[in-house]
Formats: structure tokens, sequence, C-alpha cells
């Protein structure tokens, strides 16, 4: 589905609530044309913690023929042919500051774990400058993400304290999401460039929005035989419904949630990072901040690497 790219800018600049989870990263940053390969992993123990976003496994892979798949009718881009169609997977677990007690922590964040599939439109306007990265996102928040026996494992093998209290995680319920964001290049020079981006998530894993400003500085020419550069970005995000908070929306049944009063509706993220790009292979380290999440929380860092293959 295409639609005019002014109408998709008021139509994200005018979202007053209703962006992303904490595991969404910059798909557009190494799309196609031809088949790219992309795993990412996060946890906060690079930043030597062990809560909230605690671990983040991500796929993704971008290849032409998904661009003549039927069901791309339902993902949003940009007019004209100059767009990649990729798959994703994602699998996320949430846990509260403390690992130690079987009872629910009252007041701290709940445990949780997702996993969903998605499918990923990232179409381009160079032209103007405008890059659009729209996804549909299906999958599963509860026991069957898998969140308790990854961490019971992981501890358990390297030797740590087996952590406590997955029984009172956020139950089963379905994940289905629509993922927005749309991004436009205000400043390039040959080393250096800058940018704005609106986002939007609404379903029921995530309902919220954000605006952004990006940018970066290095080799940055694509048709470069190696680059390297540096990057950061600052966004605010405005919070209607956090499912990993306050539990799924169809199954209200889990054991212990945070209540909306609690949940902060003004959360602000910061990621810096570098690019490392060979050609066929790239790597990309990010360090992220995320303010308070709600009532009583605290902030919090992670840091995600992810590893380009073009095949």
């Amino acid at each position: 589905m295409i639609l005019p790219a002014a109408a998709l800018v008021a139509g994200l600049l005018a979202v007053s609530a209703a962006a992303h989870g904490p595991d969404r990263n910059d798909a557009a940053a190494f799309s196609g044309p031809g088949r790219v390969l992309r795993v990412d992993y996060a946890n906060d123990y690079f930043t030597g913690t062990d809560r909230y976003y605690t671990q983040g496994i991500g796929l993704q892979y971008f290849f032409p023929a998904l661009k003549r798949d039927p069901g791309a009718f339902l993902i949003l881009r940009l007019p004209g042919e100059d767009y990649d169609a990729g798959l994703t997977l994602r699998n996320s677990g949430f846990t509260p500051s403390r690992l130690t007690s079987d009872a629910p922590l009252r007041g701290d964040r709940p445990f949780a774990a997702t996993l969903t599939a998605g499918h990923v439109v990232v179409s381009r306007d160079r032209e103007r400058g405008l890059t659009m990265t729209a996804e549909l996102e299906g999958g599963v928040i509860g026991q069957a993400a898998g969140g308790k026996w990854q961490q019971v494992g992981i501890h358990r093998g390297t030797g740590n304290q087996i952590p406590r209290g997955w029984d009172n995680q956020i139950r089963n319920d379905l994940v289905l999401d629509y993922f927005l964001r749309l991004e436009k290049t205000l400043f390039r020079a040959e080393r250096a460039d800058f940018g704005a981006y609106g986002d939007m998530t609404a379903g029921t894993l995530y309902d919220n929005a954000a605006l952004g400003v990006s940018g970066r500085v290095g080799v940055l020419d694509e048709k470069a035989r190696r680059r390297f550069y540096l990057f950061g970005r600052a966004e605010n995000s405005l919070v209607a419904y956090d499912a990993t908070l306050q539990g799924g929306m169809l199954n209200r049944g889990s054991p212990y949630v945070l209540t909306s009063p609690r949940i902060r509706r003004d959360v602000m993220r910061a990621d810096v990072g570098f690019a490392a790009d060979w050609g066929r292979w790239a790597l990309v380290v990010t360090r992220t901040y995320q303010s308070r999440e709600f009532i009583g929380g605290l902030s919090h860092e992670w840091v995600e690497l992810s590893v380009i293959r073009r095949l």
C-alpha cells in the first residue's frame, strides 16, 4: 500500500499518544537491495545490571523475492520502486530489579517475555531524503515465549544466582502490532548527516509514539568499499499502553502487573554507537540509555551487538 509522503509526515507529527519496544533496531540502515541477514543480541550484562529489558535476540532477513509477496499490500511504503522487504524474528525478556524473590515485587516491573515474527518493508525517496520503515508483526507474550528457561539456563550455565519469580510472569496473550517510522534527512555532507524522525506502534503489545533526531559522522558513502561511522539518536516517547508492564489486552489473568496510574507516559531514550562496514560483513555496536518507565522505577542501559552479512 502506497501513501503520499506529505500525508504521512503530517500524520506522524499529529500523533499525541498511541513507538516501539526497546528491542526494535534501525532496520533501514542495512536493508537490501540484495539478500541481507542481520543478527542482533542485546543484554544489560554489558552495562553491569540485570533488570528490566535484560535480553533481546533478533533476526532480520531481506531478500528480493519477498517484494512479490501478496501480503505486502498490508505494509505501507513510499511511492516508487526503491524499497526492500524482509522478515523479522524477535525474542525479548524483561525482569524486575531483583531476582531473589519468589513472590511478586510490588511496585516493580513484572517478569515478561515476548516472541514475535514480522514482515518489514523499507522504502525510500532519495530526492526528498525520506525513508519509511513499516512492519506488521505477530506472536505471543507470556510463558510460550520461553523467557524463564532462557534466563535460568544462562544463569545456571554461567554460575550465577538462579532467578526466582518467573512463575509470576505475565501470562500468555496474543501480540499483533503495526509499526511505522518516517525519517527525513535535514542535512547531508560528505562526512556527516543529520535528520529527524517520527514513529508509532499500535496493537496489543505497544501503543505509543515518538519524535527524535539522529546523526552520523564518518565514512557514509554506501558505494565505499569500507565504511566506518559514529552515530547517535535521541527521542522522546509518549506511552499509551505497554503490555510488558500492564499485561496482555486479551488475557487479564496475569498474577501481577503494573496499574495504569503507575506508568510513566513520557519516556526518553538515547542511542550512541558505531558501525563498521567491510562490504560483505558489517558490525554495529549500540549503547542505549532509557529513562524511567514507571513510577518508582529506575533508568536503564544496555548494549546491543549486531552482525550483518550480505549474501
